[in-house]
C-alpha cells in the first residue's frame, strides 16, 4: 500500500502546473445514486445512508414460506456438509503439530456446526408451526395463578430441632 502511495505522489509532485490531467472517474448517472463522501463533524468523510428499502408485500406468502425453507434448509445443509469436510482435513493437522491453537480452532469449527445442526432442526420446528397455523401464545392480560409450596423458617437450627422433635411426639401419640 505505501508503494502505492509512494508512486502517486512522485507522479503528483512531477507534473507542471501547464498539464492536463484527465478525470478519469465515472460519472454517476441517473439511475445509480452519487457515492460521493459527505463530510461529517470533525472532517471525517463518510458515505451517504443507503437509500430507505422499499417493503413489497407479497401475494404469495405460503409459496414465499416454502421457497425460503428450502432456500435456508438447503444453505444450513451446504454449511454442515462443509463444516465437516474442514473437520476431516483439521483434525490431523490438529493432532501433527499438537498446538493447543489448531485444537482450539478444532473445538469453535465443531461447535459452530453442531449449532448450524441444532439450527436445522429448529427450522423444522417453525416449519411445522407455520404449517400448522400455530402461533405462540402472546400475553394478553390474563394472570395465571401461581402455587408456591416453598416454606422458610426463621430461626436458629436450634429451635428447628425442637419444633421437628415436638411434631414427631405429637405425631406419635
Amino acid at each position: 500500500m505505501s508503494a502505492v502511495l509512494g508512486i502517486a505522489q512522485q507522479t503528483i509532485s512531477a507534473l507542471q502546473p501547464d498539464d492536463q490531467v484527465i478525470d478519469v472517474t465515472p460519472e454517476p448517472s441517473e439511475d445509480e445514486p452519487s457515492k460521493a463522501l459527505v463530510p461529517q463533524a470533525g472532517g471525517v468523510l463518510v458515505p451517504p445512508p443507503p437509500p430507505p428499502m422499499e417493503v413489497v408485500s407479497s401475494e404469495h406468502h405460503e409459496e414465499d414460506v416454502v421457497y425460503d425453507y428450502d432456500y435456508v434448509r438447503k444453505t444450513l445443509f451446504h454449511l454442515i456438509e462443509k463444516g465437516n469436510e474442514a473437520l476431516d482435513h483439521l483434525l490431523p493437522l490438529a493432532k501433527e503439530s499438537e498446538s493447543p491453537r489448531s485444537f482450539e480452532v478444532m473445538h469453535m469449527l465443531l461447535k459452530t456446526t453442531s449449532e448450524m445442526a441444532r439450527d436445522l432442526l429448529g427450522l423444522h420446528n417453525s416449519m411445522n408451526d407455520i404449517q400448522a397455523g400455530q402461533e405462540k401464545p402472546k400475553n394478553d392480560g390474563n394472570v395465571t395463578n401461581i402455587q408456591n409450596n416453598t416454606a422458610v423458617f426463621v430461626g436458629t437450627t436450634t429451635e428447628l430441632q425442637r419444633i421437628a422433635r415436638q411434631a414427631l411426639l405429637d405425631k406419635g401419640e
